[in-house]
């Protein structure tokens, strides 16, 4: 699941335009934000375990967006051997 942080944003009129003036953002107000639309508010340790894997029996998998160039990809992949990790897909 993908979580974006809401800002508030406060505007006035300028010339008979709304212009933007001041953001604000803080965790309350984005724990409120997510309540009101159903969400947990934070982390939700009380969920259970899955017991289910994939085929491999893996219960995660990795995946990195956004490689274009091999030499990105070449330091991708040598940071990942470096903690020891998988990577199962790039696109």
């Amino acid at each position: 699941m993908t979580v974006f942080v809401r800002l508030s944003c406060h505007a006035e009129l300028v010339n008979g335009f709304r212009m933007r003036t001041k953001f604000t953002n803080s965790m309350e107000e984005t724990r409120s934000y997510l309540r009101s639309i159903g969400l947990p508010d934070g982390d939700a340790y009380d969920l259970i375990t899955s017991e289910n894997t994939f085929t491999d029996g893996g219960q995660y998998r990795f995946e990195v967006h956004g490689i274009w160039e091999p030499i990105v990809m070449k330091a991708l992949l040598v940071a990942i051997d470096s903690y020891g990790l998988y990577l199962h897909r790039v696109t």
